[in-house]
């Protein structure tokens, strides 16, 4: 990475808001630091000094307004950021599944969720264009491989405990609709 010092989550935050988002006023920064305004103004400090963000101030506009922006050295320490995270710390199973739910324009996307976003997109699980959020065809496989995963791990632990803690045994026929369930996702993916 460019910096010695490793960012921390907000710092992460603050940048990949500023990537997404574009220029933003100090107010609406604060929200990715949720302890504290002290803390925000620290994170926002350091990462000035560190030349990722850039700061302006419009004294023309009473109150003064101080807008903060992403500075090109920024955005290269956030792709590094996300690569070091992506092979370190693999995307989360639930946020993997939860990209189906996220709203289809970048903009509506919670202000929390925009680092996962940026790693679900570097990781090429999510395709963005313009303000559009799209899922690529391998989170569709890779969603479908996790599923088809579990179901398995699902029937083997039935097939072992045939027999439930309330001694009522599962009839084979279950067990014969979840594999033919189960086959027949596996042939739609032919």
């Amino acid at each position: 990475m460019n910096n010695t010092k490793q960012l921390d989550e907000f710092q992460l935050q603050i940048l990949a808001a500023l990537y997404y988002l574009g220029e933003l006023y100090y107010s609406e920064i604060i929200e990715f630091v949720p302890k504290s305004k002290a803390m925000a103004n620290r994170r926002l400090k350091e990462l000035e000094k560190m030349g990722l963000v850039k700061k302006r101030v419009d004294p023309e506009i009473r109150p003064i307004k101080v807008y903060y922006s992403i500075t090109e050295s920024g955005k290269a320490e956030l792709e590094e950021n996300v690569k070091w995270s992506i092979a370190t710390e693999p995307i989360d199973e639930l946020f993997l599944f939860s990209i189906f739910t996220l709203p289809n324009k970048l903009s509506e996307v919670p202000k929390t969720l925009l680092l996962e976003v940026k790693k679900a997109e570097f990781a090429g699980f999510l395709k963005i264009e313009g303000d559009r959020l799209q899922p690529t065809a391998s989170t569709y496989n890779t969603v479908f491989t996790l599923l088809l995963a579990k179901l398995f791990v699902i029937t083997k632990h039935l097939e072992q405990q045939l027999v439930l803690p309330d001694k009522e045994l599962i009839k084979k026929e279950t067990l014969l609709k979840l594999r033919d369930q189960i086959n027949a996702l596996l042939e739609k993916l032919d």
